[in-house]
Formats: structure tokens, C-alpha cells, sequence
């Protein structure tokens, strides 16, 4: 009776690189030593294997660690740099902790919008679901200031509300 193969059997993983290859052929079209993977829509490397989509940062970790994450931060908000120091296992109330400022963001600083009502700019939070006023303020800076204090108290990532790679090397 044969072994049913698993990802182990036919992926190898570089932590360094973050680059992970085929150490055996899954099909005609892959050889031995081709990078296994490529960019998908939403920002993350997929690849296919023993019949299943896999996200790329996902089976690095479990390469490596023997098991499943439950949920995998890009460090630097870089969804292809599957480097092992750039991947950390995290719940999914710390991973949003450490997110990239959206695009939609009017003011350039997540928790900071103006409000044209007021004439002031309102900052805000949520930490666990519960949405908190920060205060309305004159001054743009002081808006800020007031979400970089609740960030730093609700324990967010250095690099949350960042643009993809800004604060890191």
C-alpha cells in the first residue's frame, strides 16, 4: 500500500528568501528547482499542490514549524516577502493591528478624518470591536498624535496604518 504524498514530499522552503521550489515534480509543467507559486490578485503568492490552493506564506510556516498557523502578518505589510522574519503567527485581533493604510483614506493617517460639520479633525480607534471617540482638534498633527498614543496603548504594531514598507527596511 503507498503513501498518500504531502506538501513536505514535494516543496522545500528557503527562510531567507522567503522563496519556496519544488523538490519534486507535481506535474509535466513543473521541474525540480522551479519556483512554486506566483502572484495572486488580492497581494499573496498561491500555489497549487496535492490537488489544493495554497497561500505561499502559509505552507512556509508550516515547513517550518510542522504546523499550521492560524493567521500569518507580513511584518511589513508586504504580502510576497514570505521571508521567515517577516512572518509571525498572530490572532486575527493582532493582525488587524498591523494594517496598511487603506487607499480610501482621505487624511493619510488611519483614525483621522475631517469632519466638515465641525470644521475639525476627529480622531478614533477600535480595540475589540468597540469604536472610540479620540476628539476633535484644530490642528491635523494634533489629530495624530491623539490616534499614535491609543495605537501604542491598545499594543498596535509599529507599522500599522503605514504605507507598504515605509517604516521598515
Amino acid at each position: 500500500m503507498e503513501m498518500k504524498r504531502g506538501i513536505k514530499d514535494y516543496l522545500k522552503y528557503n527562510p531567507e528568501t522567503g522563496v519556496l521550489t519544488w523538490r519534486e515534480r507535481p506535474s509535466n509543467r513543473v521541474h525540480v528547482g522551479d519556483v512554486a507559486g506566483s502572484p495572486h490578485g488580492n497581494g499573496y503568492i498561491s500555489l497549487r499542490c496535492c490537488g489544493r490552493k495554497y497561500y505561499a506564506h502559509r505552507v512556509a510556516w508550516y515547513l517550518t514549524f510542522g504546523q499550521w498557523p492560524n493567521n500569518i502578518d507580513h511584518i511589513n505589510g508586504d504580502g510576497t516577502d514570505n521571508r521567515l522574519e517577516n512572518l509571525r503567527d498572530v490572532s486575527p485581533t493582532e493582525n488587524h493591528r498591523n494594517q496598511r493604510i487603506r487607499k480610501n483614506c482621505l487624511s493619510g493617517h488611519m483614525g483621522v478624518r475631517w469632519s466638515e460639520r465641525d470644521k475639525r479633525w476627529r480622531a478614533y480607534i477600535t480595540v475589540e470591536g468597540v469604536q472610540k471617540n479620540l476628539g476633535s482638534y484644530k490642528a491635523k498633527a494634533d489629530a495624530i498624535s491623539a490616534r499614535r498614543r491609543a495605537e501604542d496603548e491598545a499594543g498596535f504594531h509599529p507599522n500599522h496604518g503605514s504605507d507598504r514598507g515605509s517604516l521598515t527596511p
